[in-house]
């Protein structure tokens, strides 16, 4: 089974899944890590999902609320993720708005909040099914 973690610069799980430009993908099997890979979207414009200045909701524009950078994000809009990214049964993550968690659950990849901040830690716990995760997202208005 096929994992992601969305992590920060500190290899920790990161806070806003849909801004990170790094990620670990986990192999598993029989409850165990049995392979990992790190994913960077960094300059890769064919990841992003393409919906900058359009409708985000709420009646506000997507460059117009807390990204904090214009690089693209991962939030599953009209383009395709990169192909290390799909085909995932979970992506592990602290916080993601309603679009990009919506839009991996159309992939038929589960989106969990997690409250743990080590990657692996949150990957055994997955497989082993103690992951503890967060009753809401900060990044659920959008």
């Amino acid at each position: 089974m096929k994992v992601i973690v969305a992590v920060n610069e500190k290899d920790q799980i990161a806070a806003h899944a849909g801004q990170c430009e790094r990620f670990f993908v986990y192999n598993v099997d029989k409850k165990e890590i049995v392979g990992q890979q790190e994913v960077s979207l960094a300059g890769n414009k064919s990841a992003g999902c393409g919906c900058h200045g359009q409708s985000h909701g709420q009646g506000h524009q997507h460059d117009q609320h807390h990204h904090r950078r214009q690089e693209p994000h991962i939030c599953g809009g009209g383009t395709p993720m990169v192909e290390e990214l799909s085909d995932c049964q979970a992506l592990l993550c602290r916080s993601a708005g309603a679009g990009f968690i919506r839009k991996h659950q159309l992939r038929g990849c589960q989106v969990l909040l997690v409250k743990e901040r080590d990657p692996q830690k949150a990957v055994l716990a997955w497989a082993n099914g103690e992951i503890l995760v967060q009753e809401e997202s900060p990044c659920s208005g959008h």
